[in-house]
């Protein structure tokens, strides 16, 4: 069992880079290393809405992610947050 989030999410595959031309800061946590991104690692960063969402009562830098889509799932390791877009 866990929190099930049954709306449109956007997902996207990025490199190290991608963060730092969105001009996105961290919360908490931290970006992808070149290591994990060359290994296709299992890890992910989210955005504040969905950390409060599903961990508004533990700490999400550590835990796992199921995502689905029709027949494909995978999980990921949360390593970072982000905050809030800004305009």
């Amino acid at each position: 069992g866990g929190r099930v989030v049954d709306q449109d999410v956007r997902l996207m595959g990025v490199g190290e880079d991608a963060l730092l031309v969105s001009r996105r800061n961290f919360i908490l946590g931290r970006n992808f290393s070149s290591v994990e991104i060359e290994q296709m690692s299992g890890v992910c960063i989210i955005g504040i809405t969905i950390a409060e969402r599903l961990f508004s009562n533990i700490h999400p830098i550590g835990q796992v992610l199921r995502v689905s889509q029709d027949e494909n799932a995978f999980g990921c390791r949360v390593i970072g947050v982000l905050a809030p877009e800004t305009t």
